[in-house]
């Protein structure tokens, strides 16, 4: 998919203000998925190529000050360590480390490094608003619109995740 029909890493809810449901877990939940926002959905976490999760990462460290130390002098992108990215995919995802360094464009196994397809741009703004939560057992299910604001475009998703002792973990997304 095209860099400018990326969701913006400053994903604003619907109800920012005041939220009657009391859906500002579920809003994190929803805003943690940045750049995966817009995408088709996916069914399993290992639908997504390694290169959704590079973006995933790099959109969710862009921002942040110590993002030009994953920068290196002469090339474009930014480069994460092998086991930072791995690690911070495993604790959201169920996706295998062989899943990941299986795209030889995106894994730098020399260097062990994962990297970037290009440098990062902003995202397109979106905004979504929650419709819908359904909880059974530590299964959680998301329904919400997402509106991308200057495509003029509107869907609504349902984002599927398992609580864990410590986090959640991203099952599916799906339109």
């Amino acid at each position: 998919m095209e860099e400018s029909s990326r969701v913006e890493n400053s994903v604003s809810s619907g109800e920012n203000e005041e939220n009657p449901n009391g859906w500002e877990q579920y809003e994190t939940y929803v805003a943690q998925l940045g750049w995966l926002m817009s995408s088709n959905g996916w069914e399993t976490a290992e639908d997504l190529s390694p290169t959704d999760y590079v973006m995933w990462y790099g959109y969710r460290v862009y921002d942040l000050p110590s993002s030009a130390e994953y920068q290196i002098e002469g090339r474009d992108g930014l480069f994460f360590p092998a086991e930072e990215l791995e690690s911070q995919v495993a604790s959201y995802f169920d996706v295998p480390a062989a899943h990941l360094r299986s795209d030889p464009v995106i894994y730098l196994e020399a260097e062990q490094l994962y990297q970037t397809p290009a440098a990062l741009m902003p995202l397109a703004e979106s905004n979504f608003e929650i419709t819908d939560v359904t909880e059974a057992d530590s299964i959680i299910q998301i329904t919400f619109t997402l509106d991308f604001v200057e495509f003029d475009l509107s869907r609504e998703m349902t984002l599927t995740l398992e609580k864990t002792a410590d986090s959640v973990h991203y099952l599916s997304y799906q339109s």
